[in-house]
């Protein structure tokens, strides 16, 4: 969950802010991904409704919250042997989110709260 939202929210940031920035609508991106893409999910739904719905993203807190079960998972891979690389990343990219107000970070904050009504 932690890696495939973050994966999400990075592509968006770079749909919106990169080499295309203005160029590509990403209400009509995020439903090709829906459509007619192998990255079909219900969190992509989720990152259609929130780009569909901009001022959600724009509402919702830049600093992206945690509640600890990626924690546990890391902490219980490195306990047993067992890598979980994208996981730690996310976690770390959510812990790091209080230090800058990021559109990836507010992506992220919209899909928590649309899936489970996290504001933090």
């Amino acid at each position: 969950e932690y890696g495939m939202m973050q994966s999400y929210a990075e592509g968006l940031d770079l749909i919106a802010h990169g080499t295309y920035e203005g160029q590509l609508d990403l209400t009509t991106v995020t439903n090709i991904w829906q459509q007619g893409s192998i990255i079909r999910s219900f969190l992509g739904q989720l990152a259609h409704e929130a780009v569909s719905h901009p001022s959600l993203i724009q509402d919702v807190p830049s600093v992206v919250g945690h509640n600890g079960e990626a924690l546990w998972m890391v902490e219980e891979g490195e306990r047993v042997g067992i890598a979980t690389p994208a996981t730690k990343l996310a976690l770390d990219v959510r812990k790091a989110s209080a230090e800058a107000d990021r559109y990836a970070n507010r992506v992220l904050s919209a899909l928590r709260y649309l899936f489970g009504g996290h504001t933090k």
